[in-house]
């Protein structure tokens, strides 16, 4: 029901050469890393599997992490020492909310100054936020879409094929919580994961890694063979923004 195949791939042996583009590994900006110390050892630890760049996304959205923008997020960045061998890059995982527009028009923190990896909550979105996406492309940017499989909207069935269509229409990409094919974010968020990599509607794969807890569960789950090459398809796809 879940997958294409019998056969199991480890979600480790994925990470080998993996170029990240989701995680929140900055440490003690969000609900990520609370420290320079716990960043450091999951590092080490994604350094052991053959992790070779890591995009740092952490949050920005009003309310909890309301101070987030590019200067404070940047100082963070450049004071935060790590001389492992994983390549890391700093951009931000946005809300789509009622701030979100002042950081689209300040320069905000994209993938390879071309995606702004945006995001919703995770029962739905504001009524503008349409409008936002196209404005992003008016900025000269892609929005790409953290996690689609997670939002309820697009889980429900009766909806999903209004919003898919409306979100491609609005010019989005979307990337792939590797977690999301294990069941690690429930049963619902699996199955539209493995509806979206049937259609090839993803673009980018990311780990979206928070902590030591989802460090555990990818070392420890696996994948079936179908859904592993898809994702070593997508992986292909993120080292592009690395050049």
């Amino acid at each position: 029901m879940f997958g294409f195949g019998r056969k199991k791939t480890p979600v480790r042996q994925l990470m080998s050469g993996l170029y990240d583009v989701h995680s929140h590994l900055l440490p003690g900006v969000d609900d990520g890393s609370p420290s320079a110390e716990v960043s450091l050892k999951l590092l080490e630890s994604l350094e052991q599997m053959g992790v070779k760049g890591i995009y740092l996304t952490p949050h920005i959205m009003a309310g909890n992490y309301g101070g987030n923008n590019r200067i404070s997020l940047s100082k963070r960045f450049e004071t935060f020492v790590y001389n492992g061998p994983i390549k890391l890059k700093l951009a931000a995982e946005h809300l789509i909310d009622e701030k979100f527009l002042q950081h689209l028009q300040s320069d905000p923190l994209s993938l390879a100054e071309e995606y702004v990896l945006v995001e919703f909550t995770l029962g739905g979105f504001p009524s503008n936020t349409f409008d936002t996406l196209f404005e992003i492309s008016m900025q000269g940017y892609t929005p790409l879409l953290a996690h689609p499989e997670r939002y309820a909207f697009l889980q429900h069935r009766m909806r999903r094929e209004e919003m898919l269509e409306r979100l491609l229409a609005a010019g989005c990409k979307f990337q792939l919580n590797l977690l999301s094919l294990t069941g690690w974010h429930g049963q619902h968020a699996q199955e539209l994961a493995n509806e979206l990599i049937k259609r090839n509607l993803y673009t980018f794969v990311g780990t979206d890694i928070h902590s030591f807890p989802h460090l555990k569960a990818i070392q420890t789950l696996s994948v079936n063979d179908r859904q592993a090459e898809a994702v070593e398809k997508l992986k292909e796809n993120n080292r592009q923004l690395w050049k």
